[in-house]
């Protein structure tokens, strides 16, 4: 998805050739999206695993993209250097509370952490039983 990212940014087409397809990658999402890429990227962990636990990459970006206070958050990422306090403190309200209640559908816990062990337990019983 950074490729979308990029085709959004760069003069030209930028397409991928999928079996008898020619897929634009300026196609694959909105601009509003595409300037979110790299800094969900970032903020999801940049490995080839999501920071988020029992999420993939694939789901943390279809639920950050539905929620317009994430993607808000997120468009204020990168912008100007230094990053401000007022964004370090936007970046800890997205990973600590819209976190929790928008990837793990959690309204009640206080972080992403207390969370990730909610669901890890409920995966841990769901395994066991």
């Amino acid at each position: 998805m950074v490729s979308a990212f990029v085709a959004h940014n760069a003069d030209g087409i930028l397409a991928i050739k999928r079996k008898k397809d020619i897929i634009n990658w300026r196609d694959l999402c909105s601009e509003d999206i595409a300037e979110i890429i790299v800094p969900l990227r970032i903020f999801s962990g940049c490995g080839t695993t999501s920071g988020f636990y029992g999420y993939g990459k694939k789901t943390v970006y279809d639920k950050i993209t539905k929620s317009q206070e994430a993607c808000s958050l997120l468009q204020q990422i990168g912008k100007q250097l230094p990053v401000t306090n007022e964004v370090t403190d936007h970046l800890a309200h997205l990973n600590i509370t819209t976190g929790s209640r928008i990837l793990y559908n959690d309204k009640l816990s206080k972080s992403v952490g207390e969370a990730r062990a909610l669901k890890w337990g409920q995966m841990k019983r769901k395994s066991t039983s």
